[in-house]
């Protein structure tokens, strides 16, 4: 089965290496987990499975596909396709599926998974409102999304499904790690037209990169005797300046912060005020900070 496709805009995975329990060497037959050992394979393709001799092995009738290894920045948004394969019997299409995510080493009956669509179970609190199972487990979908990434989620997580007295299954042999780095990404600061003395102009800070999934992330303006409110868009924020002669060489900083991780991302610019036709805008330098915990 195929992968369900990332909505537009997400963060993209930075290794496209899938493991996949079926294409793996042969199990042994029988067994009550009978997960698949890994296939060997170049990368962005895995061995092709041999047939079992003998009965169905348990290892062949559960299988999952997803993505070996994914890379997102602190604060933004990633989307982790992933589908599987289950048995189809032993239950009708009015049994509920459901699916959870655990963290390696979890013990699946006494630990919360990150994420799962069973409104029974609780979730982990560090994860909570952050990981999400997109996929629905009854078309074999276990696509997981994940917002407001912290470097605290950085660890290796493995998929379960449990759909009637019978299928029971965790997927511990294809599992996915995740690698949260700090934040680099930078806003820009365009100017609208040249600045001159006594005109007034658009002063605009955009994150194109941004996710809008997750916590919404706010912008702020540092560096001007700033008194206007200034227009707002999920990716942008426009200042309406009218600059003078005293404004010249003022240094002008616009800071996206993003509360659900704690982090923010700035730039700063010189504004080079003139009389003439012609200014310019020259750009100084840009930081990432962290912001102080519990905010």
């Amino acid at each position: 089965m195929l992968a369900d496709r990332p909505p537009e805009g997400l963060g993209r995975p930075e290794t496209l290496r899938l493991r996949d329990a079926a294409a793996a060497a042969v199990p042994a037959v029988g067994g009550g987990g009978g997960a698949a050992r890994r296939g060997v394979g170049g990368a962005g393709a895995a061995a092709e499975p041999r047939s079992p001799t003998g009965s169905l092995a348990q290892g062949w009738r559960y299988r999952l596909r997803v993505q070996e290894s994914v890379t997102v920045q602190e604060g933004l948004c990633v989307c982790v396709p992933c589908s599987f394969y289950y048995p189809q019997s032993y239950w009708n299409k009015s049994v509920p599926a459901h699916g959870y995510w655990f963290r390696e080493g979890a013990r699946i009956h006494q630990d919360p998974p990150v994420a799962t669509n069973n409104p029974g179970r609780e979730v982990l609190t560090d994860t909570q409102g952050r990981f999400h199972l997109l996929g629905d487990p009854r078309t074999s979908s276990c696509s997981l999304d994940i917002r407001d990434a912290q470097r605290r989620d950085t660890g290796t997580y493995f998929f379960r499904v449990e759909r009637g007295p019978h299928v029971r299954h965790s997927y511990t042999q294809s599992v996915f790690s995740l690698r949260v780095t700090a934040l680099t990404q930078t806003p820009d600061i365009r100017v609208q037209g040249s600045l001159e003395s006594g005109r007034p102009r658009n002063i605009t800070c955009a994150a194109p990169w941004a996710c809008e999934r997750g916590t919404p992330h706010t912008f702020s303006w540092i560096g001007l005797a700033l008194t206007s409110l200034h227009p707002e868009s999920p990716h942008s924020s426009a200042l309406p300046l009218t600059l003078g002669p005293q404004d010249h060489g003022t240094n002008l900083t616009c800071r996206v912060t993003f509360p659900g991780a704690g982090v923010s991302a700035e730039r700063a610019v010189r504004l080079d005020v003139s009389s003439a036709a012609q200014a310019s805008i020259l750009s100084l330098a840009w930081t990432q900070t962290s912001l102080p915990s519990g905010l």
